[in-house]
């Protein structure tokens, strides 16, 4: 009997698939965005996505049932969304401060409408028109308000009023050959499609800081005076156990930083001249593991923002030279020399402009650098020297940024010394993300090979200066995407998030990259052109909008309702540097329906974006009790969320007879889980057993390859504590489809079909995984793509699969399109199927095996255990097996739970089902 074909139908239990990001809902660039007048709008899931869109009227219900009222907001840019676009300033209501609606009643011929949020009949003067339809906002649920910039201000990014922008990379020169082999190359490519206007520098780290010489002259020397070849690199020495010298970095700069060899045009330094520098590094300390390797990370930052903002600063001066010029220019044509009281007085009265114009800009020079600056760190490992340098202890134990006097610190085993050097570190990173944000340069980190790096230090530099931090081990083939999304994705800045909602319920909790609201934000100059300003109480800030973010909120009832709906705005303000620095408003008014019926509630109800919006608030809550470095706390959240599917089960389902004991004694009940509900249980159950919260019983480090992953230190990094802070913030700052992914995984196979190699979905279970492991197989984990070539194939030094060709060419080309418009980029773990040799496992085809290890054991710890469960329950799971005969699923079941030396069978102790029934809850139907 053959292996099964891949089942075509939806599985029992449906990965996170319901999310996408923008593409097919909204119209396409070359369609009419004239908003029509229709009985019903079309609802806005791309821009706001509702965990459900009804709620029941009683408040004790609604707030206390495990779903919560929710919703996720993801940030795109406007190409992305395409809405609809009003240039003119928006109706809002004087009551309640909510924005004029699809939902509204209106009366426009005379000037009057309803507020549907508070009850508020408002009469606004002025309105453009009478006819409904030129209302984008009476037509749409979601527009966008795009608002003039004031009036003399110039564009943001007009020619010459803002510096180009600088990219400096910083580089980690003691990450393995093969690493740096493929970062580099990563770099040309990244950079060849990057704004040709722009400026770029290279520093790399080790136990020093050197600043590379990008602009060969022919009178160029070094610093003993000795001239310097043109195919030479120049390099510039600066010590890393301290903070920088800025004034020795300044005279390694020179007079004139614009003309210095260290800062150069990115058009021409490509493709040659940056590829010599970069070639020219070598890499150091090859011999130690990779963690105690000298790396002065935070020194070499430091000389980084130190060297963008002097070429800002120059620049700026530069301006104001030129601007003086003019001045003196124009007053002499102004005042002439007829008239010396009138020379006088025309003196003073350009002066007094001068004074002013030297004030703006000085405003206008609080953020230096050029709009689209970014400082690149590609690291390797933990700081060892200098600044933020730890013991690796304090590392290993998740504290290598805590904050002094951080409760539950004595329990951590370190001596009072080490919780000293933690709380320096954390102050030194605070500090330099501080100067970087100042300057205007955020810092964007990737991992390049251990994830126990000090992930809690890197993560604090990153986010504070309105970076990102991302892991990509190896610096694989998809690092170049990812380095081009890094470069591209900002789409605004000075972002602020609002929400409106009827009376009865209010806004309880903001969760993703959300700050509070900085005052700053209000009063700046390019916000004029907004007449009304008014926030609610619950508005918050968005220093830098990143395409591919997301944010979730929380409602709650304050009373049980008596109105049919509920109106729910999600208002979204930044400034877009795309169109000259216009502020824009995007506005998206959802409608809850109030239901008195449990029934038409969970039907409803959006499953995927109840376990994203649920696991977010874990993870808050696990960052909040330091549940990435205390094990007890993590089982603490486990049970937590089992005691949350027991709640949703209790509230929303019924109850089935399990034991009917002996004699009426004993009986046992347990709630059946209504069967819309099922991707939710599966989704606690990942986020429980997965390695955010769960004990990894995997080590990837054996086939990650000792370039990647070489200390002796760590094992089982999946269960490092850096590991799990790094997984907790990137999904908390997800969009919704990275957030499901990287709950409930996907699985493929590759497979081909046609003469051509197609992509099959699989559902996520380890027994699909089993059954077609002689074939390539694909796990997308929302920011990691598992890849798992087939039997007989290897993993060469560079990460690649020696697979056929053609399979390779197909593999890259679905990887690319999986990951596309998508951030963080995923990173490509290739790995070989076993470690040694593959186990024979009995099946219907002597094809079938399951490797011994390896590979294959990473992919079932991610994937459902349904081994253990019955017959029935398998096929309710996998339907495929259906086509299997009964004592073949046996015998891959037992194959999948019998020890085979590598630890295969420790992956799991509960399968869904069971660790439900714990619970007292059963997730598969049950007929009694």
């Amino acid at each position: 009997m053959t292996v099964p074909t891949p089942p075509t139908t939806e599985a029992a239990t449906p990965v996170a698939q319901t999310i996408s990001p923008p593409g097919g809902v909204p119209p396409t660039p070359g369609e009419s965005k004239t908003a029509k007048p229709g009985p019903t709008p079309q609802p806005c899931d791309h821009v706001v996505t509702l965990v459900s869109n009804t709620v029941v009227n009683q408040r004790a219900f609604a707030n206390n049932n495990g779903i919560p009222v929710a919703a996720m907001v993801d940030l795109y840019p406007p190409a992305s969304l395409q809405l609809p676009q009003v240039a003119r300033q928006p109706v809002r209501c004087k009551s309640c401060s909510a924005y004029m609606n699809v939902y509204c009643k209106t009366n426009l011929a005379k000037n009057v409408w309803k507020c549907n949020l508070c009850g508020q009949a408002n009469i606004t003067q002025d309105l453009p028109s009478a006819d409904p339809s030129n209302y984008a906002e009476l037509c749409e649920e979601a527009v966008e308000y795009v608002f003039p910039r004031p009036a003399g201000a110039p564009p943001l990014e007009s020619p010459g009023s803002a510096p180009p922008p600088h990219i400096v990379l910083v580089l980690d020169s003691t990450l393995g050959v093969n690493s740096l082999a493929g970062a580099t190359s990563a770099i040309r490519e990244a950079l060849s499609g990057a704004d040709p206007a722009a400026v770029v520098s290279v520093v790399t780290f080790d136990g020093v800081v050197c600043l590379h010489g990008l602009r060969p002259a022919e009178d160029s020397k070094d610093d003993n005076g000795i001239p310097t070849p043109l195919h030479s690199v120049k390099v510039h020495a600066l010590p890393s156990g301290g903070s920088i010298d800025p004034a020795l970095l300044s005279m390694y700069v020179g007079p004139d930083p614009l003309k210095s060899e260290l800062v150069s045009e990115l058009a021409s330094c490509l493709p040659h001249r940056l590829e010599q520098v970069l070639g020219a590094i070598r890499p150091l300390e090859q011999e130690k593991p990779i963690r105690q390797r000298a790396r002065g990370t935070l020194a070499g930052v430091e000389a980084a923002v130190h060297l963008m903002a002097l070429f800002a600063g120059a620049w700026w001066q530069r301006q104001q030279q030129q601007q003086q010029g003019e001045q003196q220019r124009r007053r002499r044509v102004k005042a002439g020399a007829a008239v010396h009281l009138m020379a006088l007085f025309a003196g003073a009265w350009w002066q007094r402009q001068q004074q002013q114009q030297q004030g703006e800009q000085q405003r206008r020079r609080r953020v230096k650098a050029g709009p689209g600056s970014r400082i690149i760190l590609l690291v390797g490992g933990p700081a060892t020297k200098g600044p933020g340098a730890v013991p690796l202890e304090v590392v290993d134990a998740g504290a290598g940024a805590l904050e002094a006097g951080t409760p539950g610190a004595s329990g951590l085993g370190l001596s009072r010394e080490n919780l000293q050097a933690a709380a320096a570190a954390r102050q030194a990173a605070t500090n330099l993300a501080r100067m970087a944000n100042s300057v205007g340069a955020p810092v964007n980190i990737f991992l390049g090979a251990e994830v126990s790096s000090n992930v809690p230090l890197l993560a604090l530099l990153a986010h504070e200066s309105g970076g990102e931090l991302v892991s990509q081990r190896g610096f694989g083939p998809l690092f170049p995407a990812a380095l081009k999304a890094v470069l591209s994705r900002r789409f605004g800045t000075y972002g602020i998030i609002d929400c409106f909602v009827s009376e009865g319920a209010r806004l309880v909790q903001w969760m993703g990259p959300v700050e509070v609201l900085d005052p700053a934000t209000l009063v700046d100059p390019a916000l004029n052109g907004v007449q009304d300003r008014r926030l609610s109480s619950s508005a918050c800030s968005i220093s830098s909008l990143q395409s591919g973010n997301g944010v979730a909120l929380r409602l709650e009832l304050t009373r049980d309702l008596e109105v049919p709906v509920l109106i729910l705005q999600v208002v979204l303000q930044f400034i877009d540097h795309s169109i000259g620095g216009r502020v824009v408003q995007r506005v998206a008014t959802r409608r809850i329906h109030v239901v008195s019926t449990l029934n038409e509630y969970v039907r409803s109800i959006n499953p995927v974006a109840a376990a994203v919006v649920a696991a977010k608030r874990t993870v808050l809550e696990a960052k909040k009790v330091g549940a990435a470095r205390d094990k007890r706390k993590a089982e603490e959240l486990r049970y937590a969320l089992a005691a949350q599917l027991s709640l949703v089960a209790s509230r929303t389902g019924r109850q089935v007879q399990v034991s009917s004991g002996m004699l009426g004694f004993g009986a046992r009940k347990h709630w059946q889980l209504p069967r819309e509900l099922l991707p939710l249980a599966a989704a606690l159950y990942h986020l429980a057993r997965g390695p955010m919260l769960g004990a990894a019983a995997v080590s990837l480090e054996a086939f990650l390859g000792p370039d990647r992953l070489s200390s002796q230190a760590v094992r089982a990094h999946e269960q490092h504590p850096d590991a799990r802070l790094l997984l907790m913030n990137t999904l908390l700052a997800a969009c919704g489809q990275v957030s499901s992914l990287m709950i409930v995984p996907q699985l493929y196979l590759v497979h081909q079909q046609e003469g051509q190699w197609v992509l099959q979905p699989l559902p996520p279970v380890d027994m699909a995984a089993a059954l077609y492991a002689a074939h390539t197989l694909l796990l997308d984990c929302g920011c990691t793509i598992m890849l798992l070539p087939p039997k007989g194939s290897s993993v060469q030094p560079n990460g690649q699969a020696q697979l056929e060709p053609s399979l390779w060419t197909a593999v890259m080309a679905h990887v690319s399109r999986l990951s596309a418009a998508r951030f963080p980029i995923p990173e490509l773990l290739v790995m070989p199927a076993s470690l040694d040799e593959r186990a024979a496992l009995p099946s219907p085809t002597s094809t079938a095996s399951i490797p011994a290890g390896g590979g294959m054991e990473a992919l079932l710890s991610r994937l459902l255990p349904i081994h253990r469960d019955s017959v029935a329950e398998q096929a309710l799971q996998f339907p495929g097996l259906r086509e299997l005969p009964e004592e073949h699923i046996k015998e891959l079941s037992e194959a999948l739970a019998a020890p085979t030396g590598s630890g295969l069978a420790t992956y799991s102790s509960q399968t869904l089902a069971q660790w439900a029934r714990a619970a007292g809850v059963e997730v598969y139907p049950r007929h009694n």
